[in-house]
């Protein structure tokens, strides 16, 4: 491996573009276009990040770690090594495309894939990515460790070089992770058992971080003939806002959004009269992993709304993610406009209110997420669930609606 160091603090060396972060890490500030209102989650990355060095320290061996320039600029090694990390920690089965080390390296070189590594003794042992989205987010994507390394710097340091870079910051309207919400799991056989690590330390993280909001959870991916649940986590540096009309039909859905809005207090925006959304209109649009990457059918399918002519309407959306037999199915709805007949329809057809997301700024409108299991693929209880403990995210009636939508599945 070979990294160019401009620091080594005791026995952690960092990469260029990271060295400058660990030696001003007090004196950091928001970006120009952060707003003020993120200056909380900043202090509390801040010190996350000296606990995470601690950490470091307290462990034996020579740690090295790289952030995205260093990783294009060894793309292969980085690829690769990220991908070992990822199959020793979730399998072999893991849905998405990180395992594949050729397909990490073509990320790495599109400039749409920022990648951090962990090196210990020049051995990978944790990884955090971000990837850069045609629609304006960022998606905070798959981080994994071997064992307590403290991987948590890595994670810490993608999020606060985009509230203090302005390059960054200015390339996204937000980040967004799915915070994995399963127990730990035998993912081998009663004769040779082999433990798949849950989302323990992953939700507890982010529950911890001021100003994150949380959508929802919904059983996102399938793992090891299963569906798990995940938490939509997201934090936006352009202003939410609800509708102070929201079009909602079924009254527990109205309740959740209700919760959702006394939870979080984003900004209440009248919107002017629009006409009404139908199913049967042909402005629906899918959207799924390609069939070529081999894990559509672990993935879930999304259908959302396009103001563009010539897409098709609802059911024939929902027929074409069918045909590629992925396992969840999730649809978009905007809330500030009378989309109550495309809400009976779901409802009638099998699926479920779970998880919604404020408009933010002239970026998006409202939106309330349906969603349906296909093929009667089981779906993993959360750990708190098995364990009895709380919600992290959630408590009161937030934690009630949770519960109320998972029991469905």
């Amino acid at each position: 491996m070979t990294t160019e160091i401009l620091h080594t603090k005791s026995d952690i060396s960092f990469s260029s573009e990271i060295a400058p972060i660990v030696n001003n890490l007090s004196a950091l500030t928001l970006a120009k276009n952060v707003p003020q209102r993120l200056a909380p989650l900043l202090a509390h990355l801040k010190q996350q990040t000296l606990n995470s060095l601690h950490k470091i320290e307290e462990q034996q061996g020579d740690f090295q770690i790289c952030g995205p320039d260093w990783s294009r600029q060894n793309s292969e090694a980085a690829g690769k090594d990220h991908a070992e990390i990822i199959i020793k920690t979730y399998g072999t089965t893991y849905a998405l495309p990180n395992k594949d080390p050729k397909a990490n390296k073509q990320a790495l070189d599109s400039g749409n894939l920022d990648l951090y590594m962990m090196y210990k003794n020049h051995d990978p042992v944790g990884t955090a990515c971000m990837v850069f989205n045609a629609n304006g987010w960022a998606e905070l994507g798959r981080a994994a460790s071997l064992g307590g390394v403290g991987n948590q710097l890595i994670q810490n340091l993608r999020i606060i070089r985009w509230l203090t870079e302005d390059p960054i910051s200015n390339r996204s309207i937000g980040l967004f992770a799915t915070c994995r919400t399963a127990p730990d799991r035998n993912i081998g056989t009663e004769q040779n058992p082999e433990k798949m690590r849950g989302g323990q330390a992953v939700s507890h993280i982010w529950a911890n971080m001021p100003d994150i909001m949380v959508g929802g959870l919904g059983p996102l991916y399938k793992k090891h003939g299963a569906l798990e649940q995940f938490a939509y986590t997201f934090v936006a540096n352009k202003t939410a806002w609800v509708p102070a009309e929201a079009y909602i039909a079924n009254p527990s859905d109205k309740n959740f959004v209700t919760e959702w809005f006394q939870k979080y207090q984003v900004s209440k925006k009248d919107v002017p009269v629009s006409g009404v959304i139908r199913a049967d209109e042909n402005r629906f649009s899918v959207g799924y992993p390609p069939l070529e990457s081999g894990i559509t059918h672990l993935v879930h399918g999304e259908v959302f709304i396009s103001d563009q002519l010539g897409q098709q309407s609802l059911e024939e959306s929902l027929l074409k993610l069918a045909q590629v037999e992925v396992p969840f199915v999730q649809v978009q709805i905007p809330i500030d406009r009378n989309s109550i007949p495309v809400q009976e329809f779901l409802s009638a057809n099998g699926f479920q209110a779970f998880l919604f997301t404020p408009g933010i700024a002239d970026h998006q409108p409202p939106l309330l997420w349906f969603g349906k299991k296909t093929h009667g693929v089981p779906v993993v209880d959360t750990f708190w669930k098995d364990d009895t403990d709380m919600n992290p995210f959630w408590a009161g009636n937030l934690a009630l609606h949770a519960l109320r939508i998972a029991n469905k599945w």
